[in-house]
């Protein structure tokens, strides 16, 4: 008999109990197998997890009940496992044990639910799972899902001797049933893993993962279903079937607006033009191009951005721009207008082009993590002076901070005074931030300092799927954090720009 326990909205383990009374626990790799213990109490079959009750069954039914404080958000999973591994190796474990303290003291009653999802990838909205399910139920017959030679998803692809990147399909030795526990553990390599913190690296791993797998369906759709078209228009048939479900997904858990980041502009266009009515009716949605700043040294890719974030805005495809990528501190040529690959200089051409279309969006990834403090108040320095220099009157565009969670407190009075100045709304995201080692404690998110300076704040996922939270997880976190939270997330979601006129 199998028993399925839910810690959240898409984390899962399950108890798979023999005839003798014995039982076998699957986490499908997420770390916490060995802390289940299921007792037998009061005739009923109690079970525990990551050192707390969960819920019961009984062996006349199939119906699992759980405690009201059973919820187990993906950032007390991480803290806990990370505990633990920081136990094994003699290190301190004082940060993590107050993270799951505090979590775990709450239940599932939050006093606020956020109505937006402001800050998240399109690519890594959906959970490994559903995004396995998407792209393989285009096909008749559904196929096997592709390994390399190790029996695990295809990641980071090599170059030939020319330079150029290999195809997936070169990878591919062996195939996986979709169905089978094994494609269960597969479909975690498309997401942070939930063992522990993890590096930057993982999570690009994780995306470099799903877009191999992309390639790979759109390849064998053309030699199936689609071969009349082009690998190009049946990649923007996937997404808009990935965009159907993630809207779906998100209007399920109560979300009315969302944003989302992309960055291919062909894509984009392609993508929306198949989306039938229905769905966009789903919930009201905007996208956001995205770049990467890690590619900015590349004057090709800087003057690519402009164009393509001009021909969309024209067309109105998206709203804005999204600056995002693995963030470092600022250097001394950041600041130089007459550098095409400066900041300083993107931001004095992208600012003044927003500014001629009404509502739109300016997002800069800023302060994500500790070396990079000082990039929130450098980049509303940059900001502040490309207003002055244009004789701008912004809004518009809206100008957000995605994360700035860290930032310089020794200058928190220009800072402060600069983010009324322009407007500025911070999108916290703070169990990616602790999935991707940005932060070890969650006293590190000063969702209080802003709230208590009147900043308006918004809470997302920062790409839900990749890093097994939703915005209702979010929104648990931020009130466990500051009680004082929900009714100031309430105003600040009616704040100008946060939702499209």
């Amino acid at each position: 008999m199998k028993y399925r326990f839910y810690l959240n909205e898409d984390v899962y383990f399950d108890i798979f109990l023999n005839d003798d009374g014995t039982y076998k626990v699957e986490d499908y790799g997420n770390g916490f197998a060995d802390t289940v213990r299921v007792s037998y109490e009061n005739g009923r079959l109690e079970v525990s997890a990551l050192g707390k009750k969960i819920g019961h069954f009984s062996l006349e039914s199939d119906h699992v009940f759980y405690y009201a404080n059973h919820y187990t958000t993906a950032l007390e999973i991480r803290s806990y496992n990370e505990a633990r591994v920081r136990q094994k190796k003699g290190e301190d474990i004082s940060d993590q044990i107050e993270n799951v303290s505090r979590l775990r003291n709450g239940g599932i009653g939050i006093s606020y639910h956020s109505q937006t999802e402001m800050h998240t990838h399109f690519i890594e909205m959906l959970s490994g799972e559903d995004f396995l399910k998407i792209l393989f139920s285009m096909f008749s017959e559904v196929p096997d899902i592709p390994v390399g030679s190790d029996g695990h998803l295809i990641g980071h692809l090599g170059l030939d001797e020319s330079g150029n990147r290999l195809p997936v399909e070169h990878y591919v030795t062996g195939f996986v049933p979709l169905g089978s526990n094994q494609a269960l553990y597969l479909a975690r390599e498309l997401e942070v893993p939930m063992t522990k913190q993890h590096p930057f690296t993982e999570l690009s791993a994780a995306n470099s993962r799903r877009n191999n797998l992309i390639d790979y369906v759109a390849k064998q759709l053309k030699k199936t279903k689609y071969s009349d078209k082009s690998v190009g228009d049946i990649k923007a048939i996937i997404f808009s079937k990935l965009l159907v479900a993630s809207l779906e997904l998100l209007k399920a858990q109560g979300i009315k607006y969302t944003e989302i980041s992309y960055s291919n502009d062909s894509t984009i266009k392609k993508m929306l033009a198949l989306l039938d009515p229905e769905a966009l009716e789903l919930i009201d949605f905007s996208i956001l191009l995205s770049a990467n700043r890690q590619r900015f040294k590349n004057v090709a890719y800087v003057n690519e951005t402009k164009k393509n974030l001009r021909n969309l805005l024209k067309r109105g495809l998206v709203r804005g721009f999204d600056l995002m990528g693995e963030e470092k501190p600022f250097d001394g040529n950041d600041f130089n207008y007459n550098d095409p690959t400066s900041i300083a200089s993107f931001i004095d051409y992208v600012l003044p082009l927003l500014n001629g279309y009404e509502d739109s969006v300016l997002r800069l990834h800023m302060g994500e993590n500790q070396d990079s403090y000082t990039n929130p108040l450098d980049s509303l320095r940059i900001i502040a002076e490309v207003v002055e220099k244009h004789s701008l009157t912004i809004p518009p565009p809206y100008i957000r901070l995605g994360h700035a969670i860290h930032f310089d407190y020794s200058k928190s009075t220009e800072y402060l005074k600069l983010l009324k100045d322009l407007g500025v709304v911070i999108e916290i995201n703070a169990s990616s931030n602790y999935a991707i080692s940005n932060i070890r404690n969650l006293l590190q998110i000063p969702y209080a300092f802003y709230r208590k300076n009147g900043i308006p704040v918004v809470l997302a996922s920062d790409g839900a799927g990749a890093h097994r939270t939703t915005v209702r997880q979010e929104d648990f976190i931020g009130e466990t954090m500051d009680p004082e939270l929900p009714v100031f997330l309430q105003a600040s979601e009616q704040y100008p720009g946060v939702i499209k006129k």
